[in-house]
């Protein structure tokens, strides 16, 4: 369980909704079902906000690598131009 807890802080869950969510399980398990329905609710928003970031880095990534190549043939250009 400490493993999943330290993954549910690295997805953005902080200490206290940590908490919140181990005290749903309540003294005997009763607040199991609730628990879970929460815990998978948090964990699809947290799954969803880490894909749109990746397609963001990835975009961005494309972005940079386009803008490199551009830089790096221009500076071709100029060399062999300035050879000519």
């Amino acid at each position: 369980q400490r493993q999943n807890l330290s993954v549910l802080k690295q997805a953005g869950m902080s200490l206290a909704e940590v908490k919140h969510i181990l005290d749903l399980y309540g003294e005997r398990g009763q607040g199991k079902a609730a628990q879970t329905e929460y815990l998978l609710a948090r964990i699809d928003e947290a799954m969803s906000e880490l894909e749109e970031r990746r397609e963001h880095i990835v975009r961005t990534l494309g972005e940079l690598k386009v803008i490199r190549e551009e830089i790096v043939a221009d500076g071709k250009r100029k060399h062999r131009a300035a050879l000519a």
